[in-house]
């Protein structure tokens, strides 16, 4: 097991037992753990929005013109791989 993912499981299981222990109960413990977990992935998805560049008024065109629908704050990253699929599509 990749060393990072075994740091990830540990990390987790010793979460869950401590969450566990709090709440008597295995079954609320882990809808706590996947709610905690919804909550980081969240504020990171959050971050990597608030550190990106938006995307260029050419990327922005040419998703219009392809008729591809696109949230507004969208960044340069998740507006190729949108163009990206939106072409291999066409191929």
């Amino acid at each position: 097991m990749d060393k990072y993912i075994k740091s990830k499981v540990d990390e987790y299981v010793k979460l869950f037992d401590e969450i566990a222990v709090r709440t008597d109960s295995e079954q609320v413990a882990l809808g706590l753990l996947d709610q905690i977990c919804k909550d980081q992935r969240m504020n990171q998805i959050k971050q990597e929005r608030k550190n990106s560049d938006g995307a260029t008024d050419k990327q922005k065109h040419f998703m219009r013109k392809l008729g591809i629908d696109f949230p507004e704050g969208i960044s340069k990253k998740e507006a190729s791989m949108l163009l990206e699929e939106e072409l291999a599509k066409a191929q």
